[in-house]
């Protein structure tokens, strides 16, 4: 919850300023939070639905392989802090 408290203030802070390494730290910060969400999501799954293949769709090919394609469509857009 920390790292998710970080990120909002330096993400804010950063847009106020227009500061891009504040705004490349706090995407780090969001980083952090979502893999520490990620690992909390997967202590919590009973070995039991694990093995029931519970969540699997998290993790399904066609989910793998749209990630690039998002990541790659938000970088080819002008970044607002250039304008």
């Amino acid at each position: 919850m920390l790292n998710l408290a970080c990120f909002l203030v330096e993400f804010v802070v950063a847009l106020h300023i227009g500061s891009v390494s504040l705004l490349a730290d706090s995407a780090d910060f969001f980083e952090d939070a979502a893999v520490n969400f990620l690992i909390f999501m997967a202590l919590a799954w009973s070995a039991a639905q694990r093995a029931r293949g519970h969540g699997a769709g998290l993790c399904s090919p066609g989910a793998r392989a749209r990630l690039p394609l998002g990541a790659g469509a938000s970088l080819a857009r002008p970044s607002r802090l250039t304008r």
